[in-house]
């Protein structure tokens, strides 16, 4: 774990601004692979959209006083092309 701000890249927990440091780095695009994560979180909301406004219904939540957290694991090749592994 990292308990020093300016060593935000040291051990196995890095934070997302070492991260893209590390990969601009190496010379990735790293805004064409954000871009396509949120293309894909994007595109896996709007498949359940019917399923979660469904959901809300039932419960009796109102749209503006109800919400859902969603943690979504992804993993990226060497294309750049992500990979939905799982969403929480």
């Amino acid at each position: 774990e990292n308990t020093e701000l300016h060593a935000d890249n040291v051990g196995h927990k890095w934070s997302l601004s070492a991260l893209n440091r590390h990969l601009r780095c190496v010379s990735v695009d790293v805004d064409l692979m954000w871009a396509r994560i949120m293309d894909l979180i994007v595109k896996t909301l709007l498949s359940v959209t019917p399923s979660i406004v469904s959901k809300t219904r039932t419960v009796g939540c109102f749209p503006w006083n109800c919400f859902e957290l969603y943690g979504f694991d992804v993993m990226v090749d060497d294309a750049l092309k992500p990979w939905l592994l799982e969403v929480n």
